[in-house]
C-alpha cells in the first residue's frame, strides 16, 4: 500500500470513529452499489421479516421508513420496507431521518427464500455504524454529495466535476465520518483525480481548520503531499503546535513521525520536554520512525518512566550502532531499575530476532 493511502486510512480510523477502516464502503461506494437511494424517516425498526421453509424459518430484522425523497432509482410508494443482512445491522431509530442504500433482495443469493416468497423487496447495504443520519449541521453537505455522486454516474460527461464537488462537500462538512469517507476516496484515486491545484486554497483551509477532525486534517495533508500539490513540512509543524486536546496532539505527532522529513525531527524532539507525559511519549515513539538516535538517547534520562520506556522501544527499532550503545548504557548504568530491565529486555528481543 502506498504511504499516502495507508496513512490516510489509518488516521481516519484512529480519530473519526471505530468503524471507519480500510475496506469499509465509502459514501460514493454505497451510492454506486445501491439500486435505490432514498432520504427517509424511520417509522419502525424493531420487527422481523420471516417465512417458513423446509429447513425451518428464515428470519431477518426489518425496517419500515417513510420516503421523503428518492435520490437514485425508481420508487413510487410513500413507504419502503427492507430487511437488514450482514455481520451487524445498522442501528436505525424510529423518528430518525437518514439516507438508505437499498439493493433489490433478489440480488442477495443468501436471501433467496425471502425473495421467492415476495415477503420484502429490498435489503439494506448498511451495516454496523453505516447509518448516515441527516442532522441539521451536515444535512446539506451530505445530500449535496449524494446528489453529485448520482449525477456523476448518470451523466458521464460531467462525472469529474460532480465527483469533485461531492469530495469538497464532504471534506468541508466538519463531520469526521463524512470527511473520512472523502479522504479514503482520495487515497485510492489516481493522483490527478477528484481535486486539483485550483482547489488547494479550500483544501488547505480544511487542513488548518481546528473544527475539522485532526485525523482528517493530517490524512488530507498527507494526500496533498502525495499528489505533489503542497510541500507539507510547514503545515506539519503547524499541526504539531496544536495546544489541545491531548488526543489531537498525539494524532498530529504520529502522523508527522510517519513522514520521511528530517526537518520534522526538531519540532517533534522539542515535544519530549512537554509537560504532558502522553505527548512526550508519543514524540519518543515518533522519533523512532524518524531515526533520531541523539534525541532518543537524551530521552533516556527523562523524569517520567513512560517517556523513557517509549525511547527504549524506539531505539530498539532503529537498530544502528548508536542506538545499540544507548540501549547498552541504559541496561548497565541507568539509575532506575525498571529502566534497566526494559533496556535489557529490548536488547534480548533484538538478539532473538536477528
Amino acid at each position: 500500500m502506498r504511504l499516502g493511502c495507508g496513512l490516510a486510512v489509518w488516521l481516519c480510523a484512529a480519530t473519526a470513529s471505530a468503524h471507519v477502516v480500510y475496506g469499509t464502503k465509502t459514501l460514493a461506494g454505497f451510492v454506486a452499489e445501491a439500486d435505490l437511494v432514498v432520504h427517509a424517516r424511520i417509522l419502525a425498526s424493531e420487527y422481523s421479516v420471516s417465512i417458513a421453509t423446509d429447513d425451518g424459518t428464515t428470519r431477518r430484522p426489518g425496517v419500515e421508513a417513510e420516503v421523503l425523497d428518492v435520490l437514485k432509482g425508481n420508487f413510487a410508494s410513500d413507504t419502503v420496507r427492507f430487511v437488514q443482512h450482514g455481520h451487524g445491522v445498522a442501528a436505525f431509530e424510529a423518528g430518525q431521518e437518514a439516507l438508505l442504500f437499498l439493493l433489490r433482495i433478489e440480488r442477495k443469493r443468501e436471501l433467496g427464500e425471502l425473495a421467492r416468497a415476495g415477503a420484502v423487496d429490498w435489503v439494506s447495504l448498511q451495516e454496523h455504524g453505516d447509518v448516515y443520519p441527516l442532522r441539521p449541521a451536515t444535512r446539506e453537505s451530505l445530500l449535496t454529495a449524494v446528489r453529485n455522486y448520482v449525477a456523476a454516474a448518470e451523466r458521464p460527461e460531467s462525472a469529474d466535476e460532480m465527483m469533485r464537488l461531492a469530495t469538497l462537500a464532504l471534506l468541508d462538512s466538519k463531520d469526521a465520518d463524512l470527511a473520512a469517507s472523502a479522504v479514503r476516496e482520495l487515497a485510492v484515486a489516481e493522483p490527478g483525480a477528484l481535486v486539483s491545484s485550483a482547489d488547494l486554497p479550500a483544501l488547505l483551509g480544511i487542513v488548518e481548520d481546528p473544527a475539522t477532525s485532526m485525523g482528517v486534517r493530517c490524512a488530507l495533508l498527507a494526500e496533498l503531499e502525495r499528489r505533489g500539490l503542497v510541500a507539507g513540512t510547514p503545515h506539519w509543524v503547524q499541526l504539531l503546535a496544536t495546544p489541545e486536546p491531548t488526543r489531537d496532539r498525539i494524532t498530529a505527532i504520529r502522523a508527522a513521525g510517519a513522514r520521511s522529513q528530517p526537518a520534522l525531527r526538531p519540532p517533534i524532539a522539542a515535544l519530549l520536554n512537554d509537560s504532558n507525559a502522553d505527548v512526550a511519549a508519543a514524540a519518543a515513539l515518533a522519533l523512532g520512525q524518524q531515526g533520531d538516535e541523539p534525541a532518543l538517547a537524551d530521552a533516556l534520562s527523562h523524569d517520567v518512566d513512560k517517556v523513557r520506556f517509549a525511547a527504549i522501544r524506539s531505539l530498539g527499532r532503529i537498530r544502528t550502532p548508536t542506538a545499540d550503545r544507548a540501549l547498552n548504557g541504559a541496561a548497565d548504568t541507568h539509575p532506575d531499575s525498571a529502566t534497566r530491565r526494559r533496556a535489557r529486555s529490548e536488547l534480548e528481543k533484538r538478539k532473538r530476532s536477528e
